[in-house]
């Protein structure tokens, strides 16, 4: 598939990161879970399978989505692993390390293997998160989640999860006769 100019890539701190691609084919392939494509090194996958719509005798048109890694975490639910028990209701009093390392853990049996890894984390004091009955996508974005309760963002590079401010590129000193023509 080529894509057209209204596909998007979406990407929020703090939650949502997918493409939406539309597109126009001459045969109708069905798309499947887990079907993918690669962005800049990182896999977004469909969650849900995809027919696209019959344009014309020989068009066929797409409008699928496809999302991050981080999107696993709407399908794992968050448990306290230890000693063999998988307890779905608990509390956690722990340092920001301690919370991100419960939902690395977490991800990474969804997958079985030691994808997901823990980028760089704030230093903060110790708090206590309940967590009863949760996916890991609520434990890392919701109201009470990690970001929320250590008041910063969080976001993931790929397989890495990082619990900071987002900041990517070389800093740019914005103001007066200093280059900036326009922002969009």
């Amino acid at each position: 598939l080529n894509s057209d100019s209204s596909s998007t890539h979406t990407q929020e701190l703090n939650g949502a990161d997918n493409l939406a691609i539309t597109a126009t084919a001459f045969s109708c392939v069905k798309l499947d879970v887990n079907d993918y494509a690669i962005i800049d090194e990182v896999r977004y996958s469909i969650k849900s399978p995809y027919l696209p719509q019959k344009k014309s005798n020989s068009e066929y048109e797409y409008r699928v989505n496809l999302y991050a890694p981080i999107h696993d975490a709407e399908q794992a639910m968050f448990f306290n692993l230890t000693d063999g028990q998988c307890n779905s209701e608990f509390s956690l009093d722990g340092s920001p390390t301690e919370h991100l390392q419960k939902w690395v853990d977490n991800m990474n049996r969804l997958y079985d293997t030691d994808k997901w890894s823990i980028g760089t984390v704030i230093v903060a004091a110790n708090k206590t998160i309940d967590y009863n009955n949760i996916y890991c996508w609520n434990a890392a974005f919701g109201d009470s989640g990690i970001a929320k309760t250590f008041e910063t963002e969080m976001w993931a590079d790929g397989y890495t999860i990082n619990l900071c401010k987002c900041e990517r590129g070389e800093v740019v000193e914005l103001g007066y006769l200093n280059g900036l023509t326009s922002l969009t």
